[in-house]
């Protein structure tokens, strides 16, 4: 459902690029536009003002663009932001790509001048991602994080995946969540870093994930026997040698073949202690489970270690996957690794597909897999059923009631 936008901030060090932009903003609406030459004056505005869009410049004095989005970054802002910007094409390029890792929702880039038309098009698109005002979400603490699982409330949602042929549902993606003392839910990124901050600290986290997702999964294999439940596994667990036969007997304790169970593995983890690492993921393969390289592309793998370790499924980050089909490298990257993937005989999942026009050219390069919020969010698990009849009606338009 698309928000009402109030308030807009500005970034650029030009007076003339600021009075255009707030001109071209002006006949639009009736919105209430904000001004800074650099990013000091944005954060002193954005400290004191709810913000619903950013136009912010990336080359200006003092502080620049690129500080304005570390900023926020460590705000966690969640509305969109437009970069203004005139520098060459490369540039503006990494910078998305660094404001995407940020999490941040960037719309695009506008190049100067700004025109109606251009401005016009920013805001209707921003309408539909803006954020209601909401209290700072601060990272949890250690004591609330402990709290959190000793009182039960870590539970999995589960996103679904799609089999582009023939087109189905495959499986499901567990991904963990913590229901907050009002009843909200928290996301994992207010407690991944915590977490991942110490082997206790993970150890717990996956344990209580994988109890749940098997214990959930199980209920859902039993009416489905073909599916299959992904998990992600930190790095830190699998330097743990007694780990495969702990998730081993968490399998037979809820009758879930590992056979239906593939475990993701962050590919920025896999050059942290290798041997033990390797170690683990052959006792998963022996045990019968899958292994999954995932984001790939955002790490450091090398073509050799891919080759050397017994994966059985690569999944292609959603930075990539997102812009395919309007960034030329994004497009290289997503067609040179489906090829090299295929051509090691391992299945390809993409992640971010938000659209059908995406899902479309992924299925021509015979992609295996597909997920994101064309199909569902993660949702709880009595909510799948009703998330995937939605999304396949949507996605299969001729396609029967039942």
């Amino acid at each position: 459902m698309a928000e009402t936008i109030h308030n807009i901030l500005v970034v650029d060090d030009q007076d003339i690029i600021r009075f255009t932009l707030r001109t071209c903003l002006s006949q639009l609406g009736d919105y209430q536009i904000f001004e800074a030459a650099n990013g000091a004056e944005a954060r002193k505005v954005l400290c004191e003002t709810h913000i619903d869009l950013i136009f912010c410049d990336l080359n200006m004095p003092v502080e620049d663009g690129l500080a304005v989005l570390q900023y926020l970054a460590g705000l966690k802002y969640r509305n969109p932001v437009v970069l203004i910007s005139a520098e060459e094409e490369e540039i503006l390029r990494t910078s998305s790509l660094l404001a995407n890792q940020y999490n941040l929702a960037i719309l695009g880039v506008a190049r100067k001048p700004i025109s109606v038309d251009i401005a016009a098009s920013f805001l209707d698109d921003a309408k539909h991602r803006i954020q209601p005002e909401k209290p700072l979400r601060l990272p949890l603490t250690e004591a609330e994080f402990r709290q959190a699982i000793a009182q039960k409330q870590l539970i999995t949602y589960f996103q679904p995946q799609i089999l582009m042929n023939p087109y189905s549902v495959k499986g499901f993606e567990a991904l963990a969540r913590i229901i907050g003392p009002d009843g909200s839910l928290i996301y994992p990124d207010r407690f991944i870093a915590l977490a991942e901050s110490s082997d206790e600290l993970i150890e717990l986290l996956t344990k209580t994930t994988i109890h749940d997702a098997l214990k959930k999964f199980a209920t859902l294999q039993a009416k489905a026997p073909g599916l299959t439940l992904s998990v992600n596994v930190s790095g830190r667990m699998m330097k743990d040698n007694q780990f495969p036969a702990w998730f081993q007997k968490q399998c037979r304790e809820y009758r879930v073949s590992p056979e239906t169970v593939i475990c993701e593995l962050t590919e920025t983890l896999l050059s942290d202690d290798p041997y033990s690492m390797t170690t683990s993921m052959l006792r998963l393969r022996m045990m019968r489970f899958h292994l999954s390289i995932d984001d790939f592309g955002t790490g450091y793998a090398s073509i050799e270690q891919l080759h050397a370790l017994p994966f059985n499924e690569l999944k292609i980050d959603k930075t990539f996957i997102r812009d395919c089909l309007t960034n030329l490298k994004s497009k290289a990257v997503v067609e040179q690794t489906l090829n090299m993937a295929k051509a090691m005989n391992l299945t390809v999942v993409a992640e971010g597909v938000e659209n059908k026009a995406v899902e479309e050219y992924l299925d021509g390069l015979g992609c295996d897999i597909c997920q994101g919020f064309l199909y569902s969010e993660a949702v709880a698990r009595e909510e799948l059923a009703k998330a995937i009849h939605i999304s396949m009606r949507r996605c299969l338009p001729n396609c029967s009631e039942n």
